[in-house]
């Protein structure tokens, strides 16, 4: 692959050839999710597996006995519900994912110390993070009122670098514009060796879906581990691009302006385009060259 020439792109058929050696339908749409996890599962090798993997630990709070109950699970993702109410900022969606929320009406939980369904607390938190954290907004809602799914189509700002802090229970994310994080920062980049309890992860890859629930596109921009280039990878075509040019897109309500990438349905109609995965990495430098 020659990415500083564009010449062209990786040829996938081998990759393709060895799936279909799963039983997989590799000339079939696929969820991009699903299919990660497709991928990482096939693999099934526990060290590929930790770099993507991020404990969730819930905890349910009777409200009546406080009885407290916690499960920690592992993800190979963060899949995170979108809505129209959601924050435009990624890091507000994330604190709003682990916000506490009282489950009453008919989600009341079942409560084994008092034998019965019971209003719970539910609290949630990231006990550990992996290496490569892997964040997919999930942008497919049922709509109640015309019987089906659709694509929310709201733009969520992308930081260059997202923070974690860490508290008595987990991880929390740490909004750019919180009181002292800046100078923090500044303390620990002058001396590695004093964290003061904040996990830095850098972008370096972002996925967007062209299209409806029926059918799409997908395409990326990938940032080069060693020379911060970004690229834009489109099936066949790649070419160079900036973090810029990419922040704008990524802020406009739709990208049916976007020039360098135009997908149209089967009736000829130009398609909206959104965010729907993000990779991020821990050390992301120091990591890809291992």
């Amino acid at each position: 692959m020659n990415l500083e020439r564009g010449l062209r792109s990786v040829d996938t058929y081998n990759l393709a050839n060895s799936l279909n050696h799963l039983n997989w339908t590799v000339n079939k749409q696929q969820d991009l999710e699903e299919f990660f996890q497709m991928v990482i599962n096939a693999i099934n090798v526990e060290d590929v597996r930790k770099v993507y993997e991020v404990a969730l630990l819930d905890s349910l709070t009777c409200l009546r006995c406080n009885t407290e109950t916690t499960t920690t699970l592992s993800y190979l993702d963060i899949s995170l519900p979108l809505s129209m109410d959601s924050s435009a900022q990624l890091e507000g969606v994330l604190q709003h994912f682990l916000e506490e929320e009282d489950m009453k009406g008919e989600d009341k939980p079942f409560c084994e110390k008092c034998k019965t369904k019971q209003v719970m607390r539910k609290k949630s938190s990231f006990v550990t993070l992996p290496q490569v954290l892997v964040i997919h907004l999930n942008r497919f809602v049922y709509d109640i009122q015309h019987q089906r799914h659709v694509k929310l189509e709201k733009p969520v700002d992308i930081p260059h670098t997202l923070r974690f802090k860490k508290d008595s229970v987990g991880y929390v994310p740490v909004c750019q514009t919180d009181e002292n994080l800046e100078e923090i920062l500044r303390r620990r980049d002058r001396n590695p060796d004093k964290d003061p309890g904040y996990e830095r992860f850098k972008l370096f890859s972002i996925c967007v879906h062209c299209g409806d629930v029926e059918r799409g596109h997908y395409y990326a921009y990938i940032r080069h581990h060693e020379n911060d280039q970004w690229y834009l990878c489109n099936d066949s075509a790649v070419r160079k691009t900036d973090w810029s040019y990419i922040r704008e897109k990524l802020r406009m309500k739709d990208a049916r302006n976007d020039s360098d990438v135009i997908w149209r349905n089967f009736h000829n109609k130009v398609q909206s385009r959104y965010v729907c995965f993000i990779l991020v990495a821990k050390g992301h430098r120091d990591y890809w060259r291992r």
